[in-house]
């Protein structure tokens, strides 16, 4: 579906305990239409968005990931004779 794993199973098991909960399936479908939508809208640039996201609302927010940090790689070549 293009989306990460977790997230589609997220939009599934919502729109199924919609379906559970309210006994209509046609808006288990929105749910999970719209749900759907917003995480191909979350992981379209970045998959690892999502995760972002979440550590940033808990505020456990890894340093890991800095797209503007650059560190040029040293490559050297070795001469044989």
């Amino acid at each position: 579906m293009g989306i990460e794993r977790s997230a589609f199973a997220t939009a599934l098991f919502a729109a199924a305990g919609f379906q559970v909960l309210f006994s209509n399936f046609s808006g288990a479908l929105i749910i999970f239409a719209i749900l759907l939508y917003f995480a191909r809208l979350l992981t379209y640039k970045d998959p690892m968005m999502l995760l972002f996201i979440v550590q940033a609302m808990t505020g456990a927010f890894k340093s890991y990931y800095d797209p503007c940090k650059y560190k040029p790689l040293t490559i050297r070549r070795v001469r044989r004779a």
